[in-house]
């Protein structure tokens, strides 16, 4: 359950090794990562086998996490968008229950179970191979790339051949979730967006400054989002000028996309199942989250409860397939963020005069908390353990703004 004491959207930064043999099978489970399952794959385990609706509800393990894991960050190295890594993944729920098997039916091995017949040419106990091989049957089956719109049953057949075609769409809820949980473990990146001179300075993760990005004019808002394929977040402004983004693409191009209206605030998230991240604007107004869907339709959501000089903090707080709406009350330092179930907690966090900073600060697939406080150019980050982590970056003295993200 969520409260306040402790907030379950906030996971666990864990280190070392986790010793866990492989699940106990007639068939004997092979390590997926050679060198080993950390305990961060034990935490992201319990904290998603319960919210499993398929053949893996409460049967998830570290050992599996970290096959999920290293079948993600293939497709992550060939620089292929999430959705590969979720059919994949999908995949080796319905074939093998996420385990590295070193037999199966007829000559069918490991996580994918493929055959000799079509595989023999590779170590289809190795997760990397099978993966690659996978892969390179998806794309070879649908070279329009149209896997990346079909129904995950369907292009998932199409590459297995099973003779039972009917049992990927039932686990596709499931291999979303586990794909989005380990599909980036790199925390994001602190950065500002400077008013004074309209640039945002990027920290590295190591703690060194990593660029600065002249974008936007006076007036414009940060509005960093994943609008694109790629590993990385866009830069973006918002125009509350003339109700529109100015989004930077990864050559260097920059698009104005009319959305919105004047006066309306960024509130860019992921509201739908799509590859990218859905353009929204909050309406102080009217105290409603605007959403452009995939289809250019608009989804207005009331948020009960909003104040006056609310603003935007919308994160992925809890165990589902889309982020949070929610707001940040600067006059009280509070979170206000609405669950899944439609139920609105208060979460306080933050002093009077804070701006909202939420971000994946540490491994895992939820949001961190944040604020930065510009009279100390801090950012305040509260870890899962609810311990706070200060850390300076920026001059607030000159008006600085969080626009943190993933950069690097």
């Amino acid at each position: 359950m969520k409260t306040t004491a402790a907030l379950p959207a906030l996971v666990v930064l864990l280190t070392g090794t986790l010793v866990a043999p492989p699940p106990a099978s007639a068939l004997t489970a092979l390590p997926c990562d050679p060198k080993g399952v950390p305990a961060a794959d034990a935490w992201n385990a319990s904290q998603l086998s319960p919210a499993l609706t398929g053949r893996m509800h409460d049967s998830l393990s570290a050992y599996r996490i970290s096959c999920a894991r290293v079948v993600t960050q293939v497709v992550r190295d060939r620089g292929l968008p999430i959705r590969a890594a979720e059919l994949a993944v999908t995949t080796i729920i319905t074939e093998a229950t996420m385990d590295n098997l070193d037999g199966g039916d007829g000559t069918s091995v490991g996580l994918f179970q493929q055959t000799e017949g079509s595989y023999g040419n590779i170590d289809r106990n190795d997760p990397v191979a099978a993966t690659n091989a996978f892969l390179n049957a998806m794309l070879r089956e649908f070279p329009d790339g149209s896997w990346q719109t079909r129904p995950f049953g369907e292009v998932c057949q199409k590459v297995q051949r099973s003779a039972y075609p009917d049992r990927y769409a039932p686990e596709a809820h499931d291999g979303v979730l586990v794909a989005r949980a380990v599909w980036d473990r790199s925390p994001s990146n602190l950065a500002v967006y400077r008013p004074t001179d309209n640039t945002f300075y990027i920290r590295k993760l190591d703690g060194t400054p990593l660029t600065r990005v002249s974008l936007g004019v006076p007036g414009d808002l940060p509005a960093v989002g994943h609008y694109e394929r790629g590993n990385f977040d866009n830069l973006a402004v918002y125009r509350p000028s003339a109700g529109a983004f100015v989004i930077r693409w990864a050559d260097g191009k920059t698009e104005n996309v009319p959305f919105g209206q004047a006066g309306d605030l960024p509130a860019t998230g992921r509201y739908e199942n799509v590859e990218y991240d859905n353009l929204a604007v909050y309406r102080p107004s009217d105290r409603t989250f605007h959403i452009r869907r995939a289809n250019e339709s608009v989804l207005k959501v009331p948020f009960p409860g909003a104040q006056d000089g609310d603003v935007p903090a919308v994160g992925h707080y809890e165990l589902s397939n889309y982020d949070n709406l929610a707001l940040y009350r600067p006059s009280e330092g509070a979170y206000y963020i609405r669950w899944a179930n439609g139920r609105i907690e208060r979460i306080a966090f933050g002093a009077p005069g804070d701006r909202p900073a939420p971000a994946h600060f540490q491994a895992g697939p939820y949001t961190n908390l944040a604020v930065y406080r510009q009279q100390s150019s801090t950012f305040h980050i509260r870890r899962a353990d609810n311990t706070v982590a200060p850390v300076v970056f920026g001059d607030g003295t000159k008006g600085d703004v969080p626009a943190v993200g993933k950069f690097e």
